[in-house]
């Protein structure tokens, strides 16, 4: 494929995964929604910035001073490609992790602690005693960009619940286990508060209702109408707070939040969040922000 000499192409094992295009002897000012009327007080060539989809400008570099002031954050050309890159790696990171980078985890983490390794390893009946299905659950945390670099309360969580509890279960009582450090990402909080929507308690029963247990865990049971009708509930406030410039967080109870997550995903809402109540630790603030509705 050929591609101008101002644009970049990223592949991971052949496939695209993102792209961009620089200009070299502008810089890019973002951080300004274009509602505000400081986003037109710059002239520019008006793009989305590539890591976040942000709208953003390139202007001259004479104008740098002048955006600034004005509240724009400015990068030069490899900075945006870098931050780039790097969420690229941060959204790609569960397809990088391989069975055998796992087992050097292990390895690693085996001269401090063996008897953790050995005991998240031991067989269980619900099926979570392998190095393949804890290689699943950290794919599973990375999806939804939680850090694993400290691998100890991860496998604290394994070797305490695998017994009595399946994959998705386990691997929901993991990120409860993780909240303080997932709530803490600049994407979820702020100042330890949290902006949220709530999934109100219709949704929450109906949505609780339809999961039935299963060999793996719980699948649920959700005619093609009622996901349409959640998605564009949850999309039509989603657009809102964001033509707002806000970009808030789905919040729900832990019961169903994998499940809301699916649908977001599968809706391409997927950048956005999905924390559980249980997941938020005492000392932080939930600000309600609105409540997706049943109608």
């Amino acid at each position: 494929m050929e591609i101008n000499a101002d644009f970049y192409l990223v592949k991971i094992y052949g496939s695209e995964v993102g792209r961009g295009q620089l200009y070299v002897n502008r810089l890019l000012a973002t951080n300004v929604p274009r509602s505000q009327p400081e986003f037109d007080m710059v002239e520019g060539i008006e793009v989305r910035e590539p890591a976040f989809g942000l709208p953003a400008k390139w202007i001259t570099v004479q104008d740098r001073a002048k955006a600034e002031r004005l509240g724009f954050a400015v990068y030069d050309p490899p900075s945006v490609m870098g931050i780039h890159l790097m969420e690229l790696i941060k959204d790609n990171a569960a397809s990088l992790l391989t069975r055998q980078d796992v087992q050097e985890m292990l390895n690693a983490l085996k001269e401090s602690s063996p008897v953790l390794v050995e005991e998240a390893l031991k067989p269980s009946n619900k099926g979570v005693s392998s190095i393949s299905e804890i290689h699943k659950i950290l794919q599973s945390l990375l999806r939804e960009k939680v850090k694993i670099r400290n691998m100890i309360p991860i496998l604290e969580t394994i070797a305490d619940y695998k017994a009595v509890m399946h994959f998705d279960a386990l691997s929901e009582k993991i990120r409860e286990v993780l909240g303080r450090q997932i709530v803490s990402n600049p994407a979820v909080s702020h100042n330890k508060t949290i902006r949220a929507l709530m999934v109100d308690p219709k949704w929450e029963q109906i949505l609780f209702d339809s999961l039935k247990e299963g060999p793996q865990g719980y699948v649920a049971h959700i005619s093609d109408e009622m996901r349409k009708e959640f998605v564009y509930s949850t999309g039509t406030a989603l657009q809102q707070k964001l033509s707002e410039g806000v970009h808030p967080v789905v919040m729900c109870s832990k019961g169903i939040r994998l499940l809301v997550r699916d649908m977001l995903v599968a809706a391409s809402f997927g950048s956005t969040p999905v924390v559980a109540h249980s997941e938020v630790p005492s000392d932080f603030i939930v600000e309600t922000l609105g409540f997706i509705a049943k109608s």
